[in-house]
């Protein structure tokens, strides 16, 4: 048998309160640090992550202590559930395809293979944005202007075309066109262009 808290008096017991959010908010800014230098995700994703594990793992000790488990078995069980969740989020891939994000569209003549992405909310004097690699960039589309568009981490100038519409589920749609040397996709839509 073991005790979730310690028996402590109360002041003891604050101060091992305090010092337990300390050491989460430690090993917090360094499983972040960790998932954007090494594994290269976004700042906004490893922080939701971290929030979930902590809101997971106050509703696990508040479950032990309401229904005062202090067995081994108990512990075990709650343990094997949280690395089930742990599973199911690392290789939710295998589980959601983003296929129904990927759209078959047309712009001009080019036919390309797009992808809808959620965190592409970017608009210019109110109609979206969509990125495209380079090699699409033709006397087709015109320089509009530049501006400043927030990214990940900060805001970063990017030139405004003009082109066809973009023919995407057999709608036509007015859209700006950014052109990007690097991109995963041969284009990125906004995500208000979805079904």
């Amino acid at each position: 048998i073991i005790n979730i808290v310690p028996s402590l008096k109360m002041e003891s017991y604050i101060s091992w309160s305090i010092q337990a959010i300390i050491t989460g908010i430690i090993a917090s800014i360094v499983v972040v640090s960790i998932n954007i230098l090494f594994f290269k995700k976004d700042i906004k994703v490893s922080i939701i992550q971290i929030v979930l594990y902590y809101l997971l793992n106050f509703s696990f000790v508040g479950t032990l202590l309401i229904f005062n488990a202090n067995n081994l078995l108990l512990l075990f069980v709650s343990a094997i559930f949280i690395i089930c969740l742990w599973i199911v989020q690392n290789y939710k891939s295998i589980f959601i395809k983003s296929k129904s994000y990927e759209y078959n569209v047309k712009v001009g003549s080019n036919k390309i293979q797009a992808f809808l992405d959620s965190g592409n909310n970017s608009f210019f004097e109110g109609i979206p944005i969509v990125y495209l690699k380079n090699k699409y960039l033709t006397d087709k589309f015109t320089y509009y202007k530049s501006t400043y568009i927030k990214g990940l981490t900060n805001f970063e100038k990017v030139d405004i075309y003009k082109g066809p519409l973009l023919l995407m589920n057999n709608k036509e749609y007015y859209v700006y066109y950014v052109f990007v040397k690097s991109l995963e996709k041969e284009m990125i839509l906004n995500f208000d262009l979805g079904d």
